[in-house]
């Protein structure tokens, strides 16, 4: 009877044991999960952030936290960027709506982040709201770096 008392209370122990490393892992799979969500949050309020009159800030968002790869294509496309958007006087500012991610392998997390974003322009000269989602790419193996962006509208398509 002691015998059966303590295999029980020892199989217990072990579970609790296997348990609390099981959760711990989970945790740090959340934590990971969030700060990857966060950054490909930033990142797409500051893509979808724009002001004709300020190229320079609006490229440098594109730029920051992203990998060198991501950032000279940015280099790369820059002047005809510039050459739709200060023609058009294009002006947006965005908010965040949601973000979650869609899959991780390796530590490369796929993001997807929903934006109420708040435009006007040369064409459409009163303020307008729309939703656009943005596909976030970020590598925890670089520090948490966006290795690719893109969006269903806006300046990025």
């Amino acid at each position: 009877m002691r015998s059966a008392t303590a295999v029980r209370g020892a199989v217990l122990t072990a579970l609790m044991v296997l348990l609390c490393v099981v959760a711990g892992f989970a945790g740090v799979a959340r934590a990971d999960t969030a700060k990857a969500e966060k950054v490909a949050t930033d990142y797409a309020v500051g893509a979808a952030t724009v002001d004709y009159r300020d190229t320079d800030s609006w490229m440098t968002r594109l730029k920051t936290n992203a990998t060198p790869e991501l950032a000279a294509k940015y280099d790369g496309t820059r002047a005809k960027l510039e050459q739709i958007l200060v023609p058009l006087k294009w002006e947006s500012t965005a908010v965040p709506v949601s973000a979650k991610t869609n899959s991780e392998k390796d530590d490369v997390y796929q993001v997807v982040v929903v934006l109420d974003v708040t435009t006007r322009n040369t064409q459409s000269p009163e303020w307008t709201h729309s939703m656009v989602t943005y596909y976030i790419t970020v590598d925890g193996r670089r520090g948490y770096q966006v290795s690719d962006a893109g969006g269903d509208a806006g300046p990025l398509n």
